[in-house]
């Protein structure tokens, strides 16, 4: 879940499906009064509305219905259908999760693209705000890295990414008048803000690279990654 301090990217999970249940619930119980966040949310409703209507309808094979009712409620001889393993249900829950957060962001990606362009064709627009999502390939977001270039304030969301066990993910920034990469500091698990952009100027921040590696716990001992990039993303101009 979103920092709930951030209305914006807490109103996009909200409008993508992304939260769980409790997490939605306490969205919806918010909405009522906190405008700011009601806001957010019909605008991530205008954003991604164009997108449903790009859909084709589908219709569901003739047997769906009867499948289903089969098997939660038993076979149609009246018989009933044998209970799945506990474990594989929890782990259907969660391989659907991480499906539909993933499938999630990917069309978060894609509407910051498509607003990004629109914005930047106003007249006098001037970004101040900058994004990345950060990704093993185009069909698998895992990270977005939110910028505020005016305050030098770094925020990174893990959406679909956790460090293997007994390692920690570092974040990095790559840009060739900085000539090694410079470490942004080592990932918590949960998103958070920091201001690791102060030493950088302006141009070097949205030009640059962001890359995150696998670790020792606590960092790299060298003050250089010690093994390839598993993610990496560039900014583009986003809100504000």
């Amino acid at each position: 879940m979103s920092d709930p301090e951030d209305p914006d990217m807490l109103a996009a999970e909200y409008v993508l499906g992304t939260l769980d249940g409790a997490e939605r619930e306490a969205v919806a119980a918010r909405l009522g009064a906190d405008d700011g966040l009601a806001l957010a949310v019909r605008a991530w409703e205008d954003r991604l509305s164009p997108l449903v209507g790009a859909v084709p309808e589908v219709e569901p094979p003739a047997g769906a219905y009867a499948a289903i009712a089969s098997r939660l409620f038993g076979s149609p001889d009246g018989a009933s259908v044998p209970a799945p393993d506990p474990a594989i249900v929890v782990l259907r829950r969660r391989v659907r999760r991480w499906q539909g957060a993933a499938a999630g962001f990917a069309l978060l990606a894609a509407a910051m693209l498509g607003w990004i362009a629109l914005r930047e064709a106003a007249p006098g627009y001037a970004p101040a705000r900058f994004a990345a999502v950060l990704q093993r390939d185009a069909g698998a977001p895992a990270m977005l890295v939110d910028v505020d270039v005016a305050a030098r304030r770094l925020t990174v969301r893990p959406l679909a990414a956790a460090a293997p066990a007994g390692r920690s993910y570092e974040l990095w920034i790559i840009d060739p008048s900085l000539g090694a990469p410079r470490s942004l500091g080592v990932l918590p698990a949960h998103g958070e803000a920091r201001d690791s952009l102060k030493a950088f100027d302006a141009a070097v921040i949205t030009g640059a690279t962001y890359a995150v590696t696998v670790e020792a716990p606590g960092g790299s001992p060298t003050g250089q990654p010690t093994t390839s990039p598993v993610l990496s993303g560039r900014l583009t101009p986003f809100g504000s």
